[in-house]
Parts: structure tokens; sequence; C-alpha cells
């Protein structure tokens, strides 16, 4: 069921074209827009806008719609009988030892292939037919005997005007632009192959563990002549619920009495075309559909047709290329596919460019040409991270031009009670729903994209406030004592959160004073939208946090239990490991309205003093285009420019107790007791190294008692010139914590809740790499090769409510 006043993420969009524009250039007017816009995107810590197009009406997949003549795309199919009016554009470069590779680590499951690389390669997964990144962030096996290709050594990259050099790839760009998205990519094995290259090059940008590879040969459970492994699509998408599947089929579709008018083949496409337009009508129009093309198949022991791929499809290559099975097919079945997506305006993964790539094959420089189908790593195939950002570029775009043309159920400035009821589907499933007239909001100068953070549950029959449920009953209410805190910010932000645990857990109603605890601190202090001044404050409130605000002097909530700051920073479920998704999905929903009040205040009042307290540090070192100043801010007073990305690190030294707490945090979280209050140089680089942050700024900010800290980084040959301590001048408690939200990186210490709240709203406003939990590799019976000894980050955002519930 579609979301009331909101864009449906339908894959019938199609991109319009002005006028004076031949429908023929479409394609590749779009290619040009989402090559410019990643770039663009990439140059600042935080993604900018993406373009911005106006739907047309869902075009229906019929029969007639794919057999029409009518001029829909470059590529154009009269029957069986296809054409590419525009070609792939782009040619395969000779870079010699400067190619670079986004997956450059090849691990493997292989029988009899142990290409292992240190500590760099993961656990092989339980089954090849379905898998996920892991989650330690080391790299996953790949299939199809690509990691056996001694002799292969690729010198060539693809390079194209739709998109940026292979050097210029960002993981962490992508996985910020995928935000919380979960993606499922479906089909035989050469899909695993490109799916575990896509995983390996988004590990840097820690969103690994969000893709998931399944085994389906023929997409439809039906045996066409060589192998019928796995489920159907549809049956994967029902049981995992992606946000966004990207499906492929053609090689286990190989029925010898098949004419060249590819009747089974075309038949499937249709029917699983079909399907996804079904599901997303009867079952789930939040999901995404897209496809890929084929992997090519045929072995040469060179590069063909480097500077024009499409030239495979016109040229008699018979005499060059040793073919096996139906692998002569695939180009046409290409464009057959292709041809039917820009129809109906579905999206997809072009990856033509690989028929260049017959030299690139598991055998193709043996003699014996066995494999001519799998294609050897890392090679050609390096190219699907960059291919894979633009897609999401143009996923946004088609989700940003619903959203803009959407009719909006509330203004954005307003702050009448959030109407934007989200009701289950038939399979119950809920997704994020913010304000419906923007795609992002605006915070001292930086965007947070929608797309990019955790879906929210919305208020609706089953959900309330955050949580799955909460039973507010007045007769039964918890009123939060005002008159004394418990610890700092860290702890107050914790007591506030326990306190709508308590609440939910009792089914009680949640009372808060106008003044005092909570109100005045830990909320006026450290965000905007509490203003006195303004006579709905109250009301704002109560609507969107479903708390009741009890004005100074009013009696009737005598009958209230009463509970103060301290029992509730140490408060507990009795089912605390059965709530975690809950709790995670309350502090998303809390931190993200807590941010969104904020925005819409700075934008009612971009000069006021409560804006720049909270966006000092972020004014002073970033222009409005998110591009770094020069500062004087160095020990050696001397003026250097801070770079776009950046890392920040927090220092807390815990005065008398620093010793104490971080054993306690050893002994309970396997932490190393000194990493995070010594920040060794060799773990600062052994973090960022992976990440390509090694050479940008790194920003302290500091409670200011660990002088020696603050002195043996600034005199560090590596470190020192990058390195900067945030000035009394500029750190507030506010900006500071701002300051470290929107880092590329961020480096905490794990006994500090400071840190721990800044991790937590890094991961709701869908930023990654937050690094809290850190530790010297164990011994495991092998060599140094193994780790032993080495920096090691472990546990992600459910630690942050297992360990140290917030």
């Amino acid at each position: 069921m579609a979301r009331r006043g909101s864009s449906s993420r339908r894959l019938g969009h199609a991109v319009p074209c002005p006028s004076l524009c031949t429908e023929k250039y479409k394609i590749l007017l779009t290619s040009l827009v989402v090559s410019f816009l990643y770039l663009y995107r990439s140059s600042s810590s935080v993604i900018l806008s993406s373009v911005t197009v106006k739907p047309s009406h869902l075009a229906k997949a019929d029969d007639s719609s794919r057999n029409s003549n009518e001029d829909q795309g470059p590529i154009q199919c009269s029957g069986t009988s296809c054409t590419d009016t525009v070609g792939i554009q782009g040619k395969w470069v000779d870079v010699g030892s400067n190619r670079s590779f986004a997956a450059p680590v090849c691990c493997t499951w292989d029988r009899g292939l142990v290409f292992r690389n240190g500590a760099q390669c993961g656990k092989k997964p339980a089954t090849d037919q379905l898998y996920s990144g892991n989650q330690d962030n080391s790299y996953q096996s790949l299939g199809g005997h690509g990691c056996s290709c001694t002799k292969f050594n690729d010198k060539y990259e693809w390079q194209s005007p739709t998109l940026p050099p292979a050097s210029s790839f960002d993981p962490i760009a992508t996985c910020r632009l995928l935000g919380g998205r979960k993606v499922l990519m479906i089909g035989d094995s050469t899909n695993q192959q490109t799916g575990t290259i896509l995983i390996n090059s988004l590990v840097p940008g820690r969103c690994q563990t969000q893709i998931t590879v399944a085994t389906s040969d023929t997409l439809v459970g039906v045996n066409y002549g060589v192998l019928n492994r796995g489920m159907k699509w549809d049956e994967y998408t029902k049981k995992f619920q992606p946000d966004i599947v990207i499906v492929s089929v053609g090689a286990h579709i190989n029925r010898p009495n098949d004419t060249e008018n590819e009747e089974t083949y075309t038949a499937v496409i249709d029917q699983v075309i079909d399907g996804m337009l079904a599901y997303q009508r009867d079952i789930d129009n939040n999901v995404t559909f897209a496809w890929k093309t084929q992997q090519p198949g045929g072995c040469t022991r060179d590069i063909l047709f480097p500077d024009n791929p499409a030239a495979f499809s016109w040229s008699n290559i018979s005499h060059y290329i040793e073919f096996e099975h139906n692998h002569r097919r695939f180009y046409h079945r290409d464009l057959l596919l292709l041809s039917r997506l820009q129809k109906i305006g579905m999206p997809y993964l072009d990856m033509r460019m690989l028929y260049s790539r017959s030299d690139a094959h598991v055998n193709s420089l043996d003699d014996r040409k066995k494999d001519c189908l799998h294609l050897c790593a890392p090679g050609p195939l390096d190219v699907v991270g960059r291919l894979f950002h633009n897609l999401l570029i143009e996923i946004d775009s088609r989700d940003d031009s619903t959203i803009t043309n959407a009719e909006p159920t509330k203004n954005l400035t307003s702050h009448t009670q959030d109407q934007d009821v989200i009701v289950g589907t038939t399979n119950d499933r809920t997704k994020h729903q913010d304000d419906v007239s923007s795609p992002y909001f605006t915070f001292c100068n930086k965007r947070i994209y929608l797309n990019n953070t955790p879906f929210l549950i919305q208020n609706s029959d089953y959900t309330n406030f955050g949580f799955a449920r909460w039973n507010r009953n007045v007769s039964n209410s918890v009123v939060i004592d005002k008159s004394r805190y418990y610890g700092r910010t860290g702890n107050q932000i914790r007591e506030w959160f326990h306190a709508f645990d308590l609440a939910r857990d009792r089914d009680a109603a949640l009372l808060i004073h106008d003044n005092g605890f909570p109100i005045d601190n830990p909320l006026r202090k450290l965000f905007l939208g509490f203003d006195k001044s303004d006579p709905n404050w109250k009301q704002r409130i109560e609507n969107i946090f479903g708390v009741t605000v009890v004005d100074e002097g009013d009696e009737s909530h005598t009958n209230s239990t009463q509970i103060n700051a301290k029992e509730l920073f140490f408060y507990k479920s009795k089912d605390h490991d059965q709530k975690v998704e809950q709790r995670k999905s309350h502090r998303h929903y809390v931190i993200q309205k807590l941010y969104r009040l904020a925005a819409e205040e700075m934008e009612l009042n971009p000069n006021s003093s409560s804006t720049n307290d909270m966006c000092s540090s972020l004014f002073a070192f970033f222009d409005e285009n998110g591009e770094g100043r020069k500062t004087n801010i160095s020990s050696d007073g001397t003026n250097r420019q801070i770079t776009s990305k950046y890392t920040v690190i927090h220092s807390r030294s815990f005065e008398k107790h620093k010793y104490a707490y971080l054993e306690k945090a050893q002994e309970r979280f396997g932490v190393d007791g000194r990493a995070s209050m010594d920040f060794p140089e060799d773990l600062i680089t052994s973090i960022l190294t992976p990440l390509g942050m090694q050479n940008n700024s790194i920003l302290m900010i500091t409670d200011g008692q660990n002088e020696e800290v603050i002195q043996r980084l600034s005199s560090d040959v590596v470190i020192g010139p990058l390195f900067h301590v945030v000035p009394p001048s500029l750190s507030t408690v506010k900006s500071d914590m701002m300051l470290a939200i929107f880092s590329d990186v961020f480096l905490g210490n794990p006994a500090s809740t400071f840190s721990w709240f800044i991790a937590q709203a890094r991961y709701a406003l869908g930023f990654n790499n937050s690094f809290l939990f850190i530790r010297r590799r164990k011994k495991n019976g092998g060599d140094n090769e193994d780790g032993e000894g080495r920096w090691e980050t472990f546990c992600d955002e459910d630690c942050l409510y297992t360990f140290h519930d917030m």
C-alpha cells in the first residue's frame, strides 16, 4: 500500500527530455548529468543535491509497449532485430602500472585454491548461494575461480564521459549515498562475481554488509538446459525485503531448439518484468527494481575493440573468439533487455563495456579453454563500484522527483503534528518518510539526505513515536524529576532516552516539566526548537515525541510516579536483549526529529546566536559549499588548509577517574584500555589509510586535559601536518558535537557517553565510519601475517544498544 501524501519508489518514472532534444539522446544526457553529479558530490564531506527530474506516469510493460516501434531510447528493437544508435560511451585505456582497483584483494572459496592476504580475507561464507559483506570489514570470497588467474595482470581501465576515473571512486561517498538501504543482487554465478566485487569495493565505506548476493540461475525456478539453483527472484525479495533489487539472467537459458528469435529468453525477462510491476503494485511500492546486463563469454589472448566495445555487435569476430555454449547470443540478448527497460523507465547497470574483455576470462591465457565466462580478479569487473554509485544517483533523482511533485502533507516550517502515516503493507513493512516537500534538510550549511538515513518507523496503528508499541496510559503516568541532573552531557542524553524506555515498559504516559531536566538541559542546551518565546513549542514537542509537558505549578500530576535522573541513567528493561531493534529504531526517530527541529529553526533564524553557537566550528572550518578554509589554528601558528573531508578525534581524559573508566571499558567491551586515551600514531593511520583518508585533515575535540597526546600528535612527521586542535574560542559542546557528527571519520572513546551519542547520531543521520571499539588483534594460531598484534576495530551500531545501552 502506498504511503499517503508521499512518493512511491516505482520503477516506471521515465526521464523527460526538452522538446529540442531528440529521444535517442535521453540516456546519453542522463549519463552525462550523473557523471557530473558524482564528481560534484564526492568533493564535499556531505553529499550534495542530485538532479531533480519530473516523472511521467508509470508505463505498463505490456506486449504492446515492448513491441512498439516508437523511438523510446537509443536501443530500438523491431521484433528481435535491434540497433543501438548511441553505443557504449567510453573506451578501455592502457594505463600500465597506474591501474588502480577499488577491490584490490582477491579471496576465494574455490576448492584447491587458497589465495589469502593475511588478515584481509574473511571466513568462507556458510553457503556460496546466499551471502553478504563481512561485518568485520574483511574481504568477501570470490567464486568462479576468479582468483586463479596467475598469468593475468589487468592494465586497462574503463574511461567514460559517464563515469569518473577509477582512481576517483570514493566508497565513503557511495556508502553515504546508499544510506541505510539494503541491496539484494539475484542471479547466477557471474552475478555472484559482480556482487562480490561490489561488496569488496565498499569495504572502506563500511556499508558492505548492506549488500546481499543470492543465487537464482534462471530467476523463475525453471530449468532451461543448464542449472537451476536457488529460489525464484520474488521469493528472495519477499524473504529479505530489500530496498533495491538488482537481477540478471542469461547463461543458464540455453535451449538448443531456440531460434535467433530468443523465444525462451524474452519470455523469461518479460515474465520477471511483469512480476516486478505487480510486486510494486500489490505488495511493496517502496522497493526499487533494477537489472544488470550479462557477463560476456568467449576467450581471446588480447583485448578486443578497446576503443569501441559495441563493435562486438556488428563485426564478424568468430575467428577471434572461442565461444562456448550460448555465449555468442549474449550481446543481442542485452539489447533486447535494455530496449524493454528503456521503454518503461527501469534503471539498470549497463556493463556492456565488458564485451571487449575476452582477454580477462579465467582460461583466456591458457591453452585449455575450460572457462571462458567467469572473469579474473582484480580485473575489469572492478568498474561495478562506479556504476553502482551512478545507479544510486539515478534512483535517488527519480525518488527526489516524486517527492518534489507530491502534494505535501505539511509545510517544512510548520510545527503541527507529523501526519505522515505509513500503513503496513501485506508484509507489515514500514519505511522512512519525513517531510515530503524536500528530499533533504539543511543543517549548518550541510545537507542531510533522507535517502541516506535509516528508515523510520512512523506513527500508525502499529507504531508510536518510534517504538513498535507504546501504550501511553495517562492514569499510569511517569514524571521526570526536574531538579537534578546526573553526569555530563552524554549522561543526560542517555537519561532522556531511558525515560522513554521506562514509560514504554510500564505502558505509561511520560511527563516532563517545562523547565529544568530534561528541557533546559540537555535539550535546550544542545538543540534548537525549544525556545520559550515560541508559543507553540510545547505542543510541537508533545506531538513529535509523545510526551506531555507540565506547566510550572501544575498539580494535576501529583499521583504520577516520579523518577530522577540517576535512576534513569541506570535503568535497563527486563527484556533488554530482546528489544535492541526497538531501541535502535526509537533512537533513530528521536535523533532525526531533534535535528529536523534544529534545521527548521536555522531556516527561520539563520543569523541567530543559537544557530551560530551550534555551527561555529563548521562555519569556521568550511565555507557554504563544504570546502575547507585556510585557518591558523595549528600549533605552530601557521595558516593551513582544512580539507573538505576530515576526521574528528574525541579526546576525553575523565580527570582522576580516567584509568578506572578505561579498565572498566576494557573488561566490559574487550577494547584496548589505552587506545582511545593515547591515540597512538599507528592506530590512527591503520584506520585512515584503508579509507583513503590518510592525507586529509584531522581535528581533535578535547576537554584540554591530555596535553601529552596533543603534543605527540602535533609533532609526528606524518600526522602533525594534518592535525589541528579545535581552539577554545570555537569549542562549545554543541559545536564540537556537530563538527564530529558531520565528519567523514570519527574516532571516539568507548568510556565516554558523549562519544557514544555522537556515534548514535551519525548512524541515525546516515553517516558511517564511527570507531569506538578498538583492540589489538589476538594470536590465532598464525604468524604476524595473520594480523597478530595489529590494531583492529570491531562491533557496529548494535553495540551501542547492547554493550552500554544509550
